[in-house]
């Protein structure tokens, strides 16, 4: 059963990746910094907080907390980058360290518990939280790609 959890989860994950490469190719390098207002975020914007979590959360992720002293979210924030390729090359990134940490787990790791902010969570739930963060953030992406199409 918890083979079947992996798979399914690696599929999910590969599912969310490949809708936003889809919209990636698609949006023009021109509408990378687009708002649609003063509260949302833009697809670059989008791209920077997704490759910082996926860096933090998946490098060494049954052994150190999740929360990398290293990361900066709060730049992750900042609309600084209008470069697709720069931009591409973050998603990817991003995404390569969370697919190689998926198929690096093994059955016996979904009972075990990981740290994130200093509190103890089930590598499960885990795993769900970043499967909903990433859906709900390439779901933007696809929005805003959408809405710069008409």
């Amino acid at each position: 059963m918890e083979m079947i959890l992996l798979q399914e989860l690696y599929r999910r994950f590969t599912t969310i990746k490949q809708q936003g490469d889809e919209m990636l190719t698609e949006i023009a390098e021109s509408a990378l910094t687009w708002q649609p207002n003063k509260d949302s975020n833009s697809v670059s914007i989008l791209i920077k907080h997704l490759h910082g979590n996926m860096l933090s959360r998946a490098t060494n992720f049954l052994h150190t907390d999740g929360e990398k002293p290293t990361r900066n979210r709060s730049a992750e924030f900042y609309n600084d980058i209008s470069s697709k390729k720069e931009l591409l090359a973050l998603w990817q990134e991003g995404w390569d360290r969370l697919l190689a940490m998926l198929q690096n787990l093994r059955p016996y790791d979904v009972h075990k518990y990981v740290a994130l902010r200093g509190e103890q969570i089930s590598v499960i739930e885990a795993l769900t939280r970043m499967l909903v963060h990433y859906s709900e953030h390439v779901g933007q992406i696809i929005y805003i790609t959408k809405l710069k199409r008409s």
